[in-house]
């Protein structure tokens, strides 16, 4: 089988962005034991996330103000599953888009006929809404 795009969507729980002088600390929450997709990634993703005890990613990166976008590098924890993950934040006023990329390599998932994946990657995609606290 030849290169496949699906897409799926998990929400932020929380998060923050904090600038002290000229670097930048991300922290974020995703829940990934709430992500929306078709019915079939759904279960499947579901049932993975479960079965990993990954129902909560987090990350945590820094990065300096002396580049646009900034970008922020650190690592992105879900259960037992660990990865480098670089992110870039464009700030627009009160509104923050946030993007990056992760290759997983070969990854086993519970879907009859895709058990198993050979270079995994997903694209992290964002926009959200700064509060000044």
């Amino acid at each position: 089988m030849g290169l496949m795009s699906m897409d799926a969507v998990a929400p932020i729980s929380s998060g923050s962005i904090t600038v002290l002088d000229d670097t930048v600390t991300l922290d974020l929450e995703i829940a990934l034991d709430q992500v929306k997709a078709n019915l079939i990634l759904q279960t499947a993703t579901r049932s993975l996330v479960k079965q990993h005890g990954a129902t909560q990613l987090t990350f945590h990166g820094t990065g300096s103000t002396h580049h646009v976008p900034i970008v922020v590098s650190g690592s992105a924890q879900a259960g037992e599953i660990c990865v480098d993950l670089e992110l870039s934040i464009t700030c627009i006023g009160v509104d923050a888009h946030l993007s990056g990329e992760v290759h997983l390599g070969t990854v086993e998932l519970p879907l009859p006929g895709l058990g198993r994946i050979e270079d995994l990657s997903f694209t992290v995609e964002s926009h959200v809404t700064l509060a000044r606290h």
